[in-house]
């Protein structure tokens, strides 16, 4: 007994439909993101608190005073009889 059909049967898969794609994917199969929007919003206010720390140790840095002017090293090295 053999059974014949008709029209073949074609399976196909669709694509998926999530678009996130790199660190944004990342966050979402961590867990720390529900989808793309909110991986996106993690990730733009990582980049602005490092922006914000960045900007607080370049200001508040002690070596950000200001050395002699050139005027100041020549009067010096004429102190000094170089």
């Amino acid at each position: 007994m053999s059974v014949q059909f008709e029209e073949e049967q074609q399976l196909s898969r669709t694509p998926m439909q999530s678009s996130a794609k790199g660190i944004t994917a990342l966050l979402i199969s961590w867990g720390f993101a529900k989808d793309e929007k909110s991986a996106q919003t993690i990730l733009l206010i990582t980049v602005v608190v490092c922006i914000v720390i960045i900007g607080a140790v370049w200001l508040f840095s002690p070596g950000r005073s200001q050395g002699p002017t050139n005027e100041e090293l020549i009067q010096m090295q004429r102190r000094e009889g170089v």
